[in-house]
């Protein structure tokens, strides 16, 4: 017996059995929430896990309404569409930056362009050589910690000068660039102002965006689409009351309540009395 159903049969009469145990989302007025169904030879029952309940007598049921419905979805990240966006940006952001520039005098205007693409190109360095740097200080890190499995003392202090001069001139590396980036934009702003520095972030922004649609395409299979389908019974009650209940296609909660088709009506049941619960 699993946890949903010996919750359900907690709120059972001695004589009452528990006939079918379903999963689905409760939708009332109040709100929605994910809830433990339960049909009985008497009642319809619905537990979720913050406590809300739910008990609908049979005899109290005037309608029940039963359809599949189907919506497309889609999972997973499309690395075109993200490279096309960042690109798209870093294109709008150059064409800004040509115009600002075509607006000032020649010299201004050439220092510009200049300034803005040792800003990119700085930028873009730095951060090139601080993920390879990464790599090569987690290399050395995994070499130190085989050493003492490792008979061949030669190859292993060769492999460990090779590496640590790579991260050594990696760091210088993004070091110069990051200083390169720094001065050359500090110089853009004081010299052209606040848009241009504007621009070349956004294009830096729209590289580093491109380049993550790179990186998606070895890490994701791209969008899947795909069709949901599910169960929407609606069921209405002797003083108007609607609970809709949203379970798995093939669910046969309709069915187990007594109705014998798809879409059936009762008639009213006036004579009884209905406590809302």
């Amino acid at each position: 017996m699993t946890p949903s159903e010996r919750s359900l049969r907690a709120h059972l009469t001695r004589t009452e059995s528990l006939n079918a145990v379903y999963e689905g989302t409760l939708i009332e007025e109040t709100g929605r929430a994910e809830v433990t169904i339960g049909v009985t030879d008497r009642r319809l029952l619905g537990r979720s896990a913050d406590g809300e309940f739910l008990d609908v007598k049979q005899e109290y049921i005037t309608s029940i309404r039963s359809r599949l419905h189907s919506s497309p979805t889609y999972r997973g990240v499309d690395d075109r569409l993200v490279a096309g966006v960042g690109a798209m940006i870093v294109a709008i952001a150059v064409v800004a930056l040509a115009l600002t520039a075509l607006r000032l005098p020649a010299a201004e205007g050439m220092a510009t362009i200049g300034l803005a693409v040792a800003t990119l190109a700085g930028g873009s360095a730095a951060e090139l050589a601080r993920r390879r740097y990464v790599r090569v200080r987690e290399a050395l890190g995994r070499l130190e910690r085989d050493r003492g499995f490792d008979f061949d003392l030669d190859l292993d202090l060769d492999l460990d000068l090779d590496l640590g001069s790579d991260r050594d001139r990696l760091l210088l590396g993004g070091l110069g660039g990051g200083l390169l980036a720094t001065v050359s934009f500090l110089w853009l702003l004081a010299a052209i102002g606040p848009l241009a520095g504007l621009l070349v972030l956004v294009a830096g922004g729209g590289l580093a965006l491109a380049e993550y649609g790179v990186r998606l395409e070895t890490e994701y299979d791209g969008l899947e689409f795909a069709t949901e389908r599910e169960k929407r019974v609606e069921i209405t009650t002797v003083d108007g009351r609607t609970v809709e209940l949203r379970t798995d296609p093939d669910a046969s909660l309709e069915r187990e309540l007594g109705c014998q088709s798809t879409q059936h009506h009762y008639d009213p049941i006036e004579s009884v009395q209905y406590d809302a619960p």
